[in-house]
Protein backbone atom coordinates (compact mmCIF):
# COMPACT_ATOMS: atom_id res chain seq x y z
CA UNK A 1 0.00 0.00 0.00
CA UNK A 2 2.76 2.30 0.43
CA UNK A 3 4.56 4.45 -2.63
CA UNK A 4 6.51 7.01 -3.65
CA UNK A 5 7.31 9.35 -6.45
CA UNK A 6 10.48 8.93 -8.26
CA UNK A 7 11.41 11.31 -11.10
CA UNK A 8 8.07 12.54 -11.51
CA UNK A 9 6.57 8.77 -11.96
CA UNK A 10 4.49 7.23 -9.42
CA UNK A 11 6.00 3.88 -8.22
CA UNK A 12 4.64 0.98 -5.85
CA UNK A 13 7.02 -0.06 -2.60
CA UNK A 14 7.13 -3.96 -2.48
CA UNK A 15 8.97 -5.25 0.63
CA UNK A 16 10.47 -9.11 0.89
CA UNK A 17 12.14 -10.70 3.08
CA UNK A 18 15.27 -11.68 2.14
CA UNK A 19 19.15 -12.68 2.89
CA UNK A 20 20.85 -9.78 1.52
CA UNK A 21 19.80 -5.56 1.44
CA UNK A 22 19.18 -4.60 -1.95
CA UNK A 23 16.70 -2.70 -3.84
CA UNK A 24 15.88 -2.36 -7.54
CA UNK A 25 13.86 -0.45 -9.77
CA UNK A 26 11.69 -2.21 -12.19
CA UNK A 27 9.12 -0.38 -14.60
CA UNK A 28 6.43 0.89 -11.32
CA UNK A 29 7.54 -0.59 -8.68
CA UNK A 30 10.69 -0.14 -6.29
CA UNK A 31 11.42 -3.60 -4.62
CA UNK A 32 13.18 -3.76 -1.05
CA UNK A 33 14.60 -6.90 -0.22
CA UNK A 34 15.90 -7.15 3.74
CA UNK A 35 16.95 -9.53 6.34
CA UNK A 36 15.09 -7.05 8.14
CA UNK A 37 11.65 -6.81 6.12
CA UNK A 38 9.35 -6.19 9.52
CA UNK A 39 11.50 -3.56 11.11
CA UNK A 40 10.18 -0.26 9.91
CA UNK A 41 12.80 1.84 10.97
CA UNK A 42 15.40 -0.33 9.40
CA UNK A 43 13.68 -0.27 6.04
CA UNK A 44 13.53 3.60 6.36
CA UNK A 45 17.53 3.87 6.50
CA UNK A 46 17.93 1.33 3.58
CA UNK A 47 15.62 3.32 1.53
CA UNK A 48 16.97 6.17 2.59
CA UNK A 49 20.51 5.34 1.25
CA UNK A 50 19.02 4.31 -2.00
CA UNK A 51 17.43 6.96 -2.62
CA UNK A 52 20.53 9.20 -1.60
CA UNK A 53 22.79 7.23 -4.06
CA UNK A 54 19.82 7.27 -6.75
CA UNK A 55 19.04 11.40 -6.64
CA UNK A 56 22.54 11.84 -6.29
CA UNK A 57 23.68 9.99 -9.50
CA UNK A 58 20.87 11.64 -11.38
CA UNK A 59 21.43 14.94 -9.99
CA UNK A 60 25.24 14.70 -11.66
CA UNK A 61 23.95 13.66 -14.56
CA UNK A 62 21.79 16.13 -15.07
CA UNK A 63 24.77 18.83 -14.30
CA UNK A 64 26.65 17.38 -16.26
CA UNK A 65 24.23 17.81 -19.26
CA UNK A 66 23.56 21.79 -18.39
CA UNK A 67 26.72 22.70 -17.14
CA UNK A 68 28.51 23.19 -20.86
CA UNK A 69 26.26 26.38 -20.63
CA UNK A 70 27.95 28.38 -18.20
CA UNK A 71 31.22 26.53 -18.81
CA UNK A 72 31.42 28.72 -21.98
CA UNK A 73 31.74 31.64 -19.33
CA UNK A 74 35.32 30.57 -17.33
CA UNK A 75 32.80 29.02 -14.42
CA UNK A 76 34.88 25.83 -13.14
CA UNK A 77 32.26 22.73 -12.73
CA UNK A 78 30.76 23.15 -9.09
CA UNK A 79 30.77 20.28 -6.64
CA UNK A 80 27.54 18.24 -5.65
CA UNK A 81 26.13 17.88 -2.43
CA UNK A 82 22.81 16.51 -2.07
CA UNK A 83 20.84 17.21 1.19
CA UNK A 84 17.38 16.99 2.93
CA UNK A 85 15.99 20.96 2.75
CA UNK A 86 12.71 21.81 3.85
CA UNK A 87 12.20 24.72 2.15
CA UNK A 88 14.43 25.07 -1.15
CA UNK A 89 15.38 23.19 -4.29
CA UNK A 90 17.89 23.87 -4.21
CA UNK A 91 20.81 26.16 -3.38
CA UNK A 92 24.91 27.13 -3.83
CA UNK A 93 27.86 28.41 -2.89
CA UNK A 94 30.03 30.49 -5.54
CA UNK A 95 32.82 30.73 -2.98
CA UNK A 96 32.65 27.39 -2.41
CA UNK A 97 31.90 26.15 -6.11
CA UNK A 98 29.31 24.12 -4.54
CA UNK A 99 25.29 23.46 -5.64
CA UNK A 100 23.34 21.83 -3.31
CA UNK A 101 20.47 19.90 -4.48
CA UNK A 102 17.29 18.82 -1.81
CA UNK A 103 17.19 15.12 -1.44
CA UNK A 104 13.48 14.79 -2.40
CA UNK A 105 14.02 16.95 -5.93
CA UNK A 106 14.20 13.40 -7.17
CA UNK A 107 10.74 13.20 -6.87
CA UNK A 108 10.05 15.88 -9.70
CA UNK A 109 10.29 15.10 -13.66
CA UNK A 110 13.32 15.50 -15.74
CA UNK A 111 12.52 18.50 -17.00
CA UNK A 112 11.72 20.22 -13.70
CA UNK A 113 15.22 19.03 -12.27
CA UNK A 114 16.80 20.37 -15.09
CA UNK A 115 15.08 23.77 -14.18
CA UNK A 116 16.95 23.85 -10.49
CA UNK A 117 19.95 22.20 -12.01
CA UNK A 118 20.27 25.27 -14.42
CA UNK A 119 18.56 28.00 -11.40
CA UNK A 120 21.52 27.46 -9.52
CA UNK A 121 24.54 27.05 -12.35
CA UNK A 122 22.89 30.46 -13.71
CA UNK A 123 23.71 32.06 -10.04
CA UNK A 124 27.49 31.32 -10.85
CA UNK A 125 27.36 34.14 -13.38
CA UNK A 126 24.25 35.89 -11.43
CA UNK A 127 24.35 35.78 -7.74
CA UNK A 128 20.92 37.87 -7.59
CA UNK A 129 17.72 37.03 -9.06
CA UNK A 130 17.88 39.93 -11.22
CA UNK A 131 17.23 40.93 -14.98
CA UNK A 132 19.97 39.52 -16.46
CA UNK A 133 19.71 36.35 -14.21
CA UNK A 134 16.17 35.74 -15.90
CA UNK A 135 17.02 36.84 -19.01
CA UNK A 136 20.13 34.56 -18.85
CA UNK A 137 17.63 31.45 -17.85
CA UNK A 138 14.83 32.51 -20.33
CA UNK A 139 16.99 32.16 -23.52
CA UNK A 140 19.08 28.99 -22.02
CA UNK A 141 15.03 27.28 -20.93
CA UNK A 142 12.33 29.53 -22.34
CA UNK A 143 9.97 27.23 -20.50
CA UNK A 144 11.71 27.54 -17.30
CA UNK A 145 8.28 29.32 -15.74
CA UNK A 146 5.99 26.29 -16.50
CA UNK A 147 8.56 23.86 -14.97
CA UNK A 148 8.91 26.10 -12.03
CA UNK A 149 4.81 26.09 -11.44
CA UNK A 150 5.01 22.24 -11.75
CA UNK A 151 7.26 22.14 -9.24
CA UNK A 152 5.81 24.35 -6.77
CA UNK A 153 2.14 23.30 -6.95
CA UNK A 154 2.21 19.56 -8.09
CA UNK A 155 5.46 18.06 -6.40
CA UNK A 156 5.52 20.53 -3.28
CA UNK A 157 1.57 19.62 -2.54
CA UNK A 158 2.58 15.69 -3.00
CA UNK A 159 5.48 16.41 -0.08
CA UNK A 160 2.75 17.79 2.30
CA UNK A 161 5.17 20.89 2.50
Amino acid sequence: GVSTRILGRQKRIIVNEGKSYKIEQKEDIVLIQSPAADDEQALRKQFERWWQKQSRAYFLQAIDRLYPIIAKHGIDKPVLQVRKMKTLWGSCSRKHGKINLNYYLYKASPPCIDYVVLHELTHFLYPKHNKDFYDFLTVHMPDWKERKRILDHEIVRGLGY
